[in-house]
This record gives C-alpha cells, structure tokens and sequence, in this order.
C-alpha cells in the first residue's frame, strides 16, 4: 500500500521540484536579457530562500500524504477529511508567516544593508517583495496536488502546470520586456502564475462530489505532530540545497561584484604591484606594505 502510494506521489514530488527551477530559468532568461547582471545576482541570492520553502512544502505533502493513506486503506473517511483539512491549515499558517518574514526581511533591508551594492540591495528588496505574494499559492496549491493524485485527478494539475508556465513566461514578458518593472516585474510574474496554479485546482475540492471538503471544525490537532514526523525525511535533501545554494550565492556575489568593481577601478593598484581593480571597496580588506596595515574602501589605494 504504502509503495503504491509513494509511486502515486512521485509525479506530484517532481512537480513540486520543477516548480522553483521554472521560476529560476525563466527569471534568468529575462534578467539576464532585459535588466542586466546585477539583477541576476539578486533572483541568485534569493535562490535559497525558495528552496527552504520547497523543503516545508514537501515536508507537509509528505507527512499529510503518507497519513491520508493509511485513512484510505482503512477507509476511514472521517480520517481523510480530517488529514486534508489539517493539512491546508497547517500550510496556511505556515505561508502566512513565511510571507510575514519575506515583508520583514524587505523592510530590514531598506534600513540596513543586505548586500554591499546599493544596487543589488534595492533589486533584492524589491525582488522579494514580489515573491512574498506567491507563498501562499505555492504552498497551498502544492498540498492540493498531493490531494489531486490520490484522488486520481492527476490532470487536473497537470493543466494548472501548464497554465503557470505559460502565464509566468507571458507575464515576466509583460513586466520585464515590456513594461520595464526589473525586479519587481521578475517576482510578480510567477507569483501571479502561481496564484492561477492554485486556484485552478482549487476549484476541484469545491464541487458537492469531492471526498474531500475544508472544514476547520472538529480538526484533531494531534495528528499534526504525525504528519511533520513523517514529512521530515523528506525535506532534509532540499534543506541541504538550500545551504548550498546559500554558500554559492555568496560567492557568486563576490565573483559578480569583483568583475564590476574591476571595469570601475581602470588606474594600477599599487598596494598588488600595479594589479588593476582588485584592492576595491567591496572586500573591505587590508594590506601590508612594509608592515603597515592599511584598510581600504571606496578606489585604489595610492
């Protein structure tokens, strides 16, 4: 039964997993072509992020899904409702705060400095702003795609796949090519194709023949402790992603900033022995010449 399951479940986990690498390769192709590096290396550093929500996403499909199971094999529809309504809270609650963090993060960013661009700073801000709007239908309508399969309405979301796709390319086409929104227009397209991705299966679970309907009434909470347990395990390979992600980000971030600052920085550089470019501001580093430490920020050292 329980193989079964987990074979019904694969396409959904796949799903689940393309949808943030989607997201990246289109938001890439855009940025790169129409908004220019900088912009890339904020959708990068946000990289991360995404991942660690995909992680909590498949922990609660995991966990619900294995659960709702075991109702299933028991026939035990009271379970089953209970597992599915149980489920949509706790990803609710969840995505709400998630989108809370995402805002807060923002507004932390705007007072402070997230990176030592400016640039990147304001792109990043405005980035994740746009995608604090698609939590909720991410992870909502990833809950609903589990459900969809054990329902054996897989096509159903095979169609609201195909929808995000298409109005996330169409979109970012919109707001990046046309309407020149840069970041803004990078977050707001799949956060506007995922809001159609779950609505589209969200209209399944509200005809009178669904077996499964929301209700919050009589939950049995206990049952949530079940489902994280068992959502765990898998969630802890897109949580190690999500520190590598972390760790090349900042690299890539150094790389990025370092080959800008060296176009800026054209005079030699006389603390690396006439090397150009590479004593800028951004490292925030020192050197010694003659066992003096000097610090240096803002050019070239003379």
């Amino acid at each position: 039964m329980i193989q079964k399951l987990m074979f019904r479940l694969l396409p959904v986990q796949i799903l689940l997993a393309s949808v943030g690498k989607i997201n990246g390769i289109v938001s890439s192709l855009f940025a790169g072509n129409f908004v220019g590096l900088k912009a890339m290396t904020a959708v990068g550093l946000y990289s991360p992020y995404n991942l660690a929500i995909v992680a909590v996403t498949a922990m609660l499909v995991g966990g619900s899904t294995i659960v709702c199971g075991e109702h299933i094999g028991r026939n035990d529809q009271a379970g089953i409702q209970n597992t599915f309504a149980l489920d949509i809270v706790l990803a609710g609650i969840i995505s709400l705060i998630v989108t809370a963090a995402h805002l807060i993060f923002a507004l932390v960013g705007s007072i402070t400095r997230v990176s030592d661009d400016p640039d990147i700073n304001r792109m990043l801000i405005i980035y994740v702003i746009g995608q604090a709007i698609g939590v909720i239908p991410l992870m909502l309508g990833s809950q609903l795609s589990a459900f969809l399969s054990l329902d054996n309405k897989g096509k159903r979301t095979t169609l609201a796949s195909f929808l995000y796709i298409i109005v996330n390319f169409l979109l970012n086409y919109l707001f990046v090519g046309v309407m020149g929104l840069q970041a803004l227009g990078l977050a707001l397209a799949p956060s506007i194709g995922l809001w159609v991705y779950f609505l589209v299966q969200a209209s399944c679970f509200l005809k009178a023949d669904s077996p499964m309907h929301f209700a919050i009434k009589g939950i049995d909470w206990h049952e949530s402790a079940k489902i994280l347990r068992i959502g765990v395990p898998g969630a802890i390979g897109n949580v190690y992603n999500a520190l590598l992600y972390a760790a090349g980000s900042h690299y890539l971030t150094l790389f990025l900033l370092l080959a800008d600052f060296r176009q800026a920085c054209t005079g030699p550089c006389p603390c690396l022995s006439g090397r150009i470019g590479w004593c800028c501001s951004f490292f925030r580093t020192s050197y010694s010449e003659n066992g003096t430490y000097r610090s240096i920020y803002g050019k070239c050292a003379e």
